[in-house]
């Protein structure tokens, strides 16, 4: 992103970065950030954005500001991570390039970080299919691997994948994750079923926003119609009349389709990961106690599709301490 992996200064301790975009890639730059010391404030457009719940658990002294992006966000940030449903274009990146503030994303953070040999799959279509069959190929030969960045786990959380104790999962159904426990434990894996409430991904929500007017919105969506997206419409309940939805789509590839077609049409869409709040179950594998980890079939992720998609994370970490109070979140000035 903008030749930014050779020029990134270093994370200095002390100072303070701003992650915009609070999905499940701008909660795992949040953590990062904060390992490495770093003070950290997180922006989102939404009022009430779906990582929020998991920064005050995990994170509970970052700033949360919500709403529209402001320049005053900027001050006082000596760094910039951008999540991938967000673009370059972004008012409040161009002003920081302006003032001359690194703007990255998180593939930035995680290539410098990287020490075990990592394959970068990119293009169009077929992404998330070659990935997950290229990580299941490579632990079939015998090669602990993960995979993540937009399929899966982010990729500032690979790292954390190879520790002690990895949760694979989430299981909607109870019955579904048994069935998986029983199956780990028979190919000698230490597996203990754990239930949790959280934010599961439901697929991508592709808009167009920001146009000036209904009259400019009712224009762009015959251009979009007329371009082939048939199901696009303009929302009614938010900033009503001026944004237009492209469509939720559960497989990756058909929302590039989308961004696609919306593109070659004259306009710039934005990505917006949905989720919802369900009970879900996951499985925590003791590394130390499994030979390698388990494949993609083994945890019974083998339905094209499927959302949530299976797969393997870290651990949660400890429950925060009872005193530790968290920032609440602030309205941009």
């Amino acid at each position: 992103m903008n030749g930014a992996l050779h020029t990134l200064p270093p994370l200095e301790a002390g100072t303070r970065a701003l992650v915009l975009g609070l999905g499940r890639t701008g909660l795992s730059c949040a953590r990062y950030l904060r390992r490495k010391g770093l003070e950290v404030r997180v922006a989102d457009t939404r009022s009430m954005p779906p990582g929020a719940a998991a920064l005050r658990e995990q994170v509970p002294d970052a700033e949360l500001c919500v709403g529209a992006f402001a320049s005053s966000l900027l001050d006082g940030v000596a760094q910039v991570l951008i999540s991938p449903g967000l673009s370059l274009r972004e008012p409040i990146a161009a002003e920081a390039a302006r003032r001359g503030l690194p703007v990255v994303g998180d593939i930035e953070l995680f290539a410098r970080e990287a020490s075990a040999p990592v394959a970068a799959i990119t293009g169009t279509n077929g992404k998330s299919t070659v990935t997950a069959l290229l990580a299941e190929v490579a632990n079939a030969a015998g090669r602990t691997t993960v995979a993540g960045g937009n399929l899966g786990e982010p990729a500032l959380d690979l790292s954390d994948a190879a520790l002690a104790c990895v949760s694979a999962g989430p299981y909607l159904e109870r019955p579904q994750a048994q069935q998986a426990e029983a199956r780990l434990a028979r190919l000698g894996f230490a597996v203990r079923l754990r239930a949790s409430r959280e934010s599961v991904r439901t697929g991508d929500w592709v808009r167009v926003e920001d146009l000036a007017t209904p009259e400019d919105a009712a224009n762009a969506l015959a251009q979009l119609k007329a371009a082939g997206i048939a199901d696009a419409y303009v929302l009614a309940e938010e900033a009503p009349g001026t944004v237009i939805s492209l469509g939720v789509f559960t497989e990756s590839e058909r929302a590039e389709q989308a961004r696609v077609i919306a593109r070659m049409a004259g306009f710039e869409p934005r990505t917006v990961e949905r989720t919802r709040e369900a009970g879900v179950f996951w499985l925590d594998i003791d590394r130390q106690a499994s030979a390698g980890l388990p494949s993609l079939e083994q945890l019974g992720a083998d339905v094209a599709g499927q959302l949530p998609a299976i797969g393997l994370r870290r651990c949660p970490a400890p429950e925060p301490a009872a005193e530790q109070a968290a920032a609440p979140a602030q309205p941009i000035p």
